[in-house]
């Protein structure tokens, strides 16, 4: 469960595009693939993008038995040719949450086609990203950052139109 301020989040509060950004080691990874499985549970289709299958095992886990592969693509690691071949022949793109992990790995060209997506759950570290002015000058609904000086370790600070606060994963 996803907790804001100590209290439950609900989805629908959030608005997309969705940015989460931190390094290895603060929580961002992690809190992104339960952030997603959360709106796979809820219903939503999914368009997942990974630069590792670490991250496919971890949301398959977390949805356990409710995986059903008619609601999710599941492209193949880090094959940016695939993901922008889906984007352009997917007929039901709009229809779906396009889940971008580790976009800090991918070639500007990849970035800027897949920011004109308006659905984007977006997972990375801006720091070192090839795209990093076009990621911080793209209009965020959600901004949710973790590795902050003064945060506890796995917490994140969100900011949006609608909510604000820190937000964490309750076990």
């Amino acid at each position: 469960m996803i907790l804001i301020n100590n209290e439950s989040l609900p989805l629908q509060s959030l608005a997309f595009p969705i940015l989460i950004n931190g390094a290895d080691k603060t929580g961002a990874s992690f809190f992104s693939v339960e952030l997603l499985a959360e709106f796979y549970l809820s219903g939503q289709n999914i368009l997942f993008f990974s630069g590792y299958e670490m991250a496919k095992l971890t949301f398959k886990q977390r949805v356990g038995n409710a995986f059903n592969e008619n609601r999710i693509t599941i492209l193949e690691d880090s094959n940016e040719g695939q993901l922008l071949k889906a984007i352009e022949t997917m007929p039901d793109i709009a229809n779906h949450i396009i889940y971008i992990k580790n976009f800090d790995l991918y070639k500007t060209e990849t970035i800027r086609e897949v920011l004109q997506l308006p659905r984007l759950l977006f997972m990375g570290n801006i720091e070192i990203a090839k795209s990093k002015s076009e990621v911080i000058l793209h209009p965020w609904k959600t901004k949710i950052s973790f590795g902050l000086e003064n945060i506890e370790k796995y917490y994140g600070v969100i900011e949006s139109k609608n909510l604000s606060g820190l937000i964490h994963i309750s076990s």
